[in-house]
């Protein structure tokens, strides 16, 4: 059992309509480059318009997006061990308002890209540490990709990698990786 619990929203928590590939097509970003970090070097002018669009295509997908199977029964156990439970998305604060009041999703904290630098910086997980006084070594980080395990490791976290049931998935040395939730559960004991 560990201490605290912090997780991925989109791929990691909730299956969402995000297509990265197509968001990179209409906003003209090249294959593989962060759609972040390429957003906010742009000139303020271009920056804002890219931001606006982003944003309504990352609230469509958070309107259709649903709970992974298995995910509200281990956030109910989680919630009820009196354990820290925390959500840290790249996503912008509307999105994740959005996802979290149409599920119901009960966390005790829930950073996005507007509080602290996106994933992999650990920012964002060193705050999640700091405000419950928990130990590093002893909170997981929950995600789908290799930010998420990047962030949780910088932190000094143990991490673990959804792997949304494709076991040929990379881990991205992750501490372990599950491909559905009843594995994580057995392994947290719930």
């Amino acid at each position: 059992m560990y201490h605290g619990y912090l997780f991925d929203l989109d791929g990691t928590l909730v299956e969402s309509a995000l297509d990265f590939e197509k968001i990179r097509n209409e906003l003209n970003i090249k294959p593989n480059e962060d759609i972040i970090h390429h957003v906010n070097a742009l000139p303020e002018e271009l920056r804002k318009a890219k931001e606006q669009r982003l944003q309504e295509i990352e609230i469509e997908a958070a309107e259709k997006a649903k709970y992974f199977p298995g995910v509200p029964e281990l956030l109910r156990e989680i919630k009820n061990s009196k354990v820290p439970i925390g959500i840290l998305t790249r996503n912008c604060r509307a999105v994740l308002d959005v996802t979290i009041q149409r599920l119901g999703i009960e966390v005790d904290l829930a950073y996005c890209r507007e509080d602290a630098p996106p994933k992999p910086d650990p920012t964002g997980a060193l705050h999640f540490l700091a405000k419950y006084k928990l130990e590093a070594s002893k909170t997981l980080f929950v995600g789908d990709y290799k930010f998420d395990v990047e962030c949780g490791q910088r932190a000094g976290m143990k991490t673990a990698v959804f792997l949304q049931g494709n076991s040929s998935s990379s881990s991205w040395g992750a501490d372990f990786s599950f491909l559905h939730y009843h594995e994580l559960r057995r392994h947290l004991a719930f």
